[in-house]
């Protein structure tokens, strides 16, 4: 019996498409998402304050991430790389913490 020649490559190419996927899936540098982060939660909070509705929150959701650059997926996958370890996840919350004093200082002057 003799294995038809496309029996070899279909692993190969599935191999090579996982492992494509994954290099794609980058976490982003903390020195950028820590400030997408808490200016997200500052949004947020503005909106519910202010009773604003969800199509206002859509739309300044939507310039972050035109300021920052990123995409829906990259900050999904970097969100979810912090909470898979709560050692990191508390670190990075740390610092969004620190980020959100700093805006508050500014503001404040």
């Amino acid at each position: 019996m003799r294995i038809s020649p496309t029996f070899y490559f279909i692993p190969i190419l599935l191999l090579c498409s996982c492992s494509s996927e994954k290099s794609s899936e980058k976490v982003l540098p903390d020195s950028t998402f820590v400030k997408f982060f808490a200016d997200s939660l500052i949004i947020s909070d503005e909106i519910k304050i202010g009773r604003m509705d969800s199509s206002q929150l859509r739309i300044k959701i939507d310039s972050l991430y035109n300021k920052y650059r990123f995409t829906r997926d990259e900050t999904a996958i970097t969100l979810g790389y912090h909470q898979e370890n709560i050692e990191r996840w508390k670190t990075f919350y740390e610092k969004v913490i620190k980020q959100m004093e700093l805006i508050q200082q500014i503001e404040s002057r």
